[in-house]
């Protein structure tokens, strides 16, 4: 068992230092990882905004905000809908 953590481990530095000696090849899709991270911040803005001012209106229930935190003044469950 130790055997393949130690191996792990000796793979994982490899990595490390192929990255270090080659950081062209790294640096796009850090990058792009970077950019994702940050559209993926600014897009969630616009949702949370409509989501706290919604509050506890039958829009923010049906779009899930009800079940993520937002208080309810019941425990009603949400309506269902008879279509089969």
């Amino acid at each position: 068992m130790f055997n393949s953590i130690q191996r792990g481990l000796g793979f994982l530095g490899q990595t490390i230092d192929l990255a270090r000696k080659y950081s062209d090849l790294f640096k796009p899709s850090l990058f792009s990882r970077l950019v994702s991270a940050v559209v993926a911040i600014i897009g969630a803005r616009p949702m949370l905004a409509v989501a706290f001012l919604a509050g506890d209106s039958q829009a923010a229930r049906s779009a899930g905000t009800y079940w993520v935190g937002c208080s309810s003044s019941s425990n009603t469950p949400l309506p269902t809908s008879s279509r089969a």
